[in-house]
């Protein structure tokens, strides 16, 4: 940045006053001489500050300009940004072509935003073929993408909660279950012989059984996807505890399938004298049954919908014959017995038992999710296989705890 430099004529000027008695001669000798000078002394400083002046003004000038094209050159390159951002969401999406991607990057913004830089990169993108991305042709453009992934509704109750679960380190799980006693106990005299009982038992052999599934994604969405690994996780489980459920109260018992509880179960047979005149009158029929050989029920599972049709049974004047009605806010009981609402249980049927002894089930590999590429073609593909699995058993000790019936609405 260059220096101003006053006139030299000032210069001068100012050099005498180191001089007073010369200055001081003039003056007396001719002061008009001297005003006049110091007059054009001041004018000529007036005109070099302007100068200078000038001269900043125009450096400020030059500035702003450069800050303005500054702007204009990073408006341009976000529009670039956002072109290829576009493009390769469509191409993940499958809604682009390859030829697509590469009108993208000729645009004259990006030829502009070319001139005087040079830019270097490089871009992913996934050719789906498994679990990829969003639906196939959508709009062209940016896709405004949300990462969450929202789920559908999952069943709340869960028949294991009604059950003990252990685990167990065994390929087999072996128990005693009693299968008949006759008891001749009575009052004996002194010296007379007692009387001998009977007690027969099984012994049951139970394997554990697999429950699993598979499904494949490609590598590049779930690294580009972090939210969508917790997500497939989460429903590969849970598809396993659907399975679950399912075993848990139908299972057929043959090959590989548990034996359910309602395969075990008595068949509901009401005790003579109790009328069945609402859904409800069922499951007080059931819990007697079981208390007619010493059971003491201790849990009931139906489905939602023939809780909702006992809830919503009325007398002949109008009111709910359940306590508080639609305003309960009361978790579902009926005698004193809680209600487990599955939609694992068929509509207009009921299972009554008492769960914490006549039941167990045991885990020998609880439900884990693993991924691998080492499956078909995955390498070469790009893609992984996810697998969800676990091994139970169930073991069911006393059949007799447990009532299974049907309210008879549908046929």
């Amino acid at each position: 940045m260059s220096k101003s430099r006053l006139p030299a004529v000032s210069l001068a000027v100012l050099c005498a006053a180191d001089r007073p008695a010369g200055v001081i001669g003039t003056v007396r000798n001719d002061e008009g001489d001297v005003s006049a000078r110091l007059m054009r002394t001041l004018a000529e400083v007036k005109v070099e500050l302007t100068r200078v002046g000038d001269e900043q003004a125009k450096k400020i000038e030059k500035l702003e300009d450069r800050i303005d094209a500054l702007q204009t050159r990073n408006e341009d390159l976000e529009k670039v940004v956002a072109a290829r951002t576009g493009v390769l969401a469509r191409l993940r999406y499958g809604g682009a072509s390859a030829s697509s991607f590469v009108a993208a990057l000729e645009p004259d913004v990006l030829r502009n935003a070319a001139k005087g830089c040079e830019a270097h990169g490089r871009s992913r993108f996934t050719v789906n073929a498994a679990i990829l991305s969003g639906p196939p042709n959508g709009p062209s453009g940016a896709r405004d993408h949300r990462p969450e992934i929202i789920g559908p509704a999952q069943r709340a109750v869960r028949v294991r909660d009604l059950m003990t679960v252990t685990t167990t380190g065994s390929g087999t799980v072996e128990y005693n279950r009693e299968t008949g006693f006759t008891n001749n106990a009575r009052p004996v005299t002194e010296g007379e012989e007692k009387p001998e009982s009977t007690l027969t038992f099984e012994l049951v052999t139970a394997t554990p059984i697999t429950i699993a599934h598979t499904t494949r994604a490609s590598k590049q969405i779930l690294a580009d996807e972090p939210r969508l690994q917790s997500f497939l996780d989460g429903r590969m489980r849970y598809g396993v505890q659907l399975k679950e459920d399912q075993q848990l109260l139908f299972g057929s018992g043959t090959g590989q399938n548990l034996s359910g509880l309602t395969i075990d179960a008595t068949a509901f047979a009401a005790p003579t004298g109790l009328s069945l005149t609402s859904k409800a009158d069922f499951i007080g029929a059931a819990i007697a049954q079981l208390r007619a050989i010493d059971h003491e029920p201790d849990g009931i599972v139906m489905h939602p919908t023939d809780w909702q049709l006992i809830l919503q049974e009325k007398a002949e004047d109008g009111h709910y014959l359940i306590p508080g009605g639609p305003l309960s806010t009361a978790e579902p009981m009926l005698f004193k017995k809680p209600v487990a609402l599955s939609t694992a249980m068929e509509r207009d049927k009921f299972l009554v038992g008492q769960f914490a002894i006549g039941c167990e089930l045991f885990e020998r590999e609880e439900t884990a999710v693993e991924i691998s590429t080492e499956d078909r073609d995955n390498f070469v593909k790009n893609l992984v296989t996810v697998r969800a699995e676990e091994r139970v058993v169930l073991a069911t000790y006393r059949p007799e705890a447990f009532v299974y019936g049907d309210f008879g609405l549908i046929t």
